[in-house]
């Protein structure tokens, strides 16, 4: 058996959560509820430019909840990426009510493990991205840098009840993205690390 991994060098990615990250958190969003919180465009095609796969990963219960479907769903994203002019390298999400207790849901980390064997994915260099616990908890599992941005549900008295400390902690996705290419240039190029 050949292991993909010798073979092929390992990416740097950005996992984002979306609503409360990327756009207003209006609750069940549609396409004209969408508000774009500031710079996040800007900041996500920094990370492409420094060669960064962004993934977004997301819980939708209101697809379960019968709220909207994936056809929305999948609108939404486009519309999102449409403004944001930017791609996003792969779309995670647990459609799922929390009483399902399915394996997907936040913050399960089995939504992440699932990007990082599919992509190819460097730990070390990767960063997970949100504004909440239940966002970075799958990083702090899987021993991924976590990044918490002040635009949504958290604020910093809320740490205190919290059993792990994100690495990194900034009042919007510009200033947090801006950190990360910091470190990861200070880390610099590594043989066989993209």
């Amino acid at each position: 058996m050949v292991n993909l991994k010798v073979l092929s060098p390992l990416w740097k990615a950005v996992f984002l959560d979306r609503d409360g990250t990327l756009n207003l958190d209006v609750g069940y969003p549609t396409p004209d509820r969408l508000v774009l919180l500031p710079r996040v465009g800007e900041a996500l095609r920094a990370l492409k430019e420094k060669g960064f796969l962004i993934f977004m990963f997301t819980n939708q219960s209101g697809i379960a909840r019968g709220y909207f479907n994936l056809s929305d769903f999948w609108r939404f994203n486009r519309l999102l990426s449409e403004r944001l002019q930017v791609s996003f390298d792969d779309i995670l999400f647990c459609p799922h009510k929390p009483e399902d207790r399915c394996i997907c849901r936040k913050p399960s980390p089995y939504l992440i493990e699932l990007a990082l064997r599919r992509h190819l994915i460097d730990k070390r260099r990767s960063w997970i991205v949100g504004d909440s616990y239940r966002d970075l908890k799958p990083g702090y599992i899987l021993g991924i840098n976590t990044a918490l941005v002040l635009t949504g549900k958290t604020n910093l008295n809320d740490l205190r009840t919290w059993d792990f400390k994100p690495d990194l902690i900034g009042e919007n996705l510009m200033e947090i993205v801006k950190e990360i290419i910091l470190r990861d240039e200070a880390l610099g190029e590594r043989k066989g690390t993209r």
